[in-house]
């Protein structure tokens, strides 16, 4: 039997419980293995990021160090290509909107959420980033092909003119 696959998740929360409760959560067996690091600080969380690759990170909104929508922001700006969930005490379904309109994958409510719907939102938030970031790419590419083609065609047109205007 093979071992179950490992998904790295970056925990950002300031309160002891709180990451307690949500490693507990992520260690129950199942076909995909969870690793937690756990920082307090987004500036730890963010200085993490640029040493070590996480497929996932976990983010709530009120740190010593940032609050609110912004902490979204200052996340997603060190680490473009990592999914971002949030995980807030707040049940404000305008506030999950507005996560999710600054990129957050989702905004999940603690002590509402159990183990099986916090391995899923994981798992998918990091399977909707992939196929995000390959959209993205295949974006980048046809717009470089349409360039070239719109060079293409000035230049042929070009070609094509010269030769006319001299007869």
């Amino acid at each position: 039997m093979a071992a179950p696959a490992l998904r790295k998740v970056l925990l950002v929360e300031d309160d002891p419980n709180d990451a307690y409760l949500v490693g507990r959560m992520l260690e129950q067996p199942g076909e995909y293995a969870f690793s937690v690091t756990c920082v307090s600080w987004l500036e730890e969380a963010i200085g993490r990021l640029r040493k070590e690759a996480f497929d996932v990170a976990l983010l709530d909104l009120r740190l010593p160090d940032t609050q609110g929508l912004d902490t979204i922001t200052q996340l997603q700006q060190a680490a473009p290509h990592i999914p971002i969930l949030v995980l807030t005490g707040l049940e404000a379904e305008d506030l999950a909107l507005q996560a999710v309109r600054r990129g957050a994958q989702d905004c999940l409510i603690k002590g509402k959420t159990e183990a099986g719907l916090l391995r899923r939102a994981l798992l998918y938030a990091i399977e909707r980033k992939h196929l995000l970031d390959q959209v993205i790419e295949q974006i980048e590419k046809l717009k470089e092909l349409d360039r070239l083609k719109s060079e293409f065609v000035s230049v042929v047109t070009h070609e094509l003119r010269t030769p006319v205007t001299a007869i």
